[in-house]
């Protein structure tokens, strides 16, 4: 059994791995630019090359990630490149909307779920069995 759990979470580990990766790449090969939308239409050079070096992006690929994996397990997700504020106070301020919508959504599969797996339960086999697990689908 502990070889289990020791498999499983080394695995959970590997795939996090690969997702924070996939993430981080996918992020970097989006068309533009984010320190000239940072700074915006007047954008010269000089100012774009200053936001890049103060948000890191001159640093190689590895590095980069490097310093956002460091940040990020210590709870620095950043800031936003659309409106500069830190991306752990937007996540914040909209955690509670979210978490209304699961409860919500969960209360709703629910008591749809039970009754409909009590009724595909009493006649395995029947239309009604068939039609219930259709529907659950």
């Amino acid at each position: 059994m502990a070889r289990y759990i020791t498999t499983r979470i080394l695995s959970s580990i590997v795939i996090l791995f690969i997702i924070s990766v996939l993430a981080f790449l996918l992020m970097n090969v989006l068309p533009g630019d984010p320190a000239a939308r940072i700074v915006g239409i007047n954008a010269t050079p000089e100012s774009i090359e200053l936001t890049k070096a103060r948000l890191g992006l001159d640093l190689p690929l590895h590095e980069r990630y490097g310093k956002w994996m460091f940040n990020a397990l210590q709870g620095d997700l950043g800031e936003s490149t659309i409106n500069q504020l830190p991306i752990s106070d937007t996540f914040g301020r909209r955690i509670p909307a979210t978490l209304n919508l699961g409860i919500l959504s969960l209360l709703v599969v629910v008591c749809l779920a039970i009754p409909i797996g009590v009724v595909a339960a009493l006649k395995p086999g029947s239309k009604r069995e068939v039609t219930a697990s259709t529907l659950m689908i």
